[in-house]
């Protein structure tokens, strides 16, 4: 997903509780917090000896899970950090957005968004894990390792 329509949804879902669904169907719950919102340029070669270069927007998901609090996160606080953030550092909005998370029982992973549902007063962020490709293959090109 494309971090503008992240932050366009956001803003039409002001008052949504935001719901971060895990690949396996669990909810992240509790004392969380956007703990680093990262803006990332990727300079890499693949197998194929191609060049790529492109832009990631990071939102990093931290639980506290030393807190019996459960954070509340309608759309309005989410879309007032990341103002905040782009208040001082430039997002690229046309770059993926990811959600980078883990815990004592979930490992470290950066998520992609498979999908916004809005249910009932929620908007759901459905989360999954993208699986490492091979670029030249993907795009069909003869040269690869």
């Amino acid at each position: 997903m494309k971090t503008k329509y992240l932050f366009e949804e956001l803003d039409k879902n002001l008052t949504k509780k935001l719901r971060f669904i895990l690949p396996d169907g669990r909810e992240v719950q509790g004392d969380l917090h956007f703990t680093e919102i990262k803006s990332i340029t990727i300079n890499s070669m693949d197998c194929g000896s191609n060049s790529h270069s492109f832009n990631e927007t990071v939102i990093q998901l931290w639980l506290n899970e030393r807190s019996a609090k459960q954070a509340e996160w309608p759309g309005r606080k989410a879309v007032n950090i990341l103002n905040k953030v782009g208040s001082k550092q430039r997002f690229d909005l046309e770059s993926e957005v990811y959600f980078e998370y883990g815990d004592s029982i979930t490992q470290t992973a950066k998520y992609s968004i498979e999908s916004l549902n809005q249910v009932g007063e929620d908007l759901e962020v459905h989360l999954f894990v993208k699986p490492t490709e091979c670029k030249p293959r993907r795009n069909m090109e003869l040269a690869c390792c």
